[in-house]
């Protein structure tokens, strides 16, 4: 008995897509998918979901701690460019 489960890779920055998977069988942890298991959840790879809006939700969370992640970035550069703009020639 086959059953539909939605793979989506929130943990790469970019691959932002939803697939319907059919999947052969499942347990907890794993799913079987042309006769092989996987992990349900990897960390850096593909995770299954048994709804299409749960992967939407984890693409979701991952994008947006993208993006704190690159504010966080930006306010330190500009920080640092802000600490060198203010440096003076040193009295010679």
């Amino acid at each position: 008995m086959s059953n539909i489960k939605f793979k989506a890779c929130p943990s790469w920055s970019w691959h932002n897509e939803i697939l319907p998977v059919e999947v052969e069988r499942e347990t907890d942890s794993s799913v079987w998918v042309r006769g092989r298991r996987q992990a349900k959840r990897v960390s850096g790879g593909d995770c299954y979901f048994d709804t299409w809006e749960d992967a939407h939700a984890a693409l979701m969370v991952a994008r947006q701690q993208d993006v704190e992640k690159a504010r966080r970035a930006l306010e330190q550069a500009n920080s640092r460019l802000g600490n060198v703009k203010g440096m003076k020639p040193p009295r010679i």
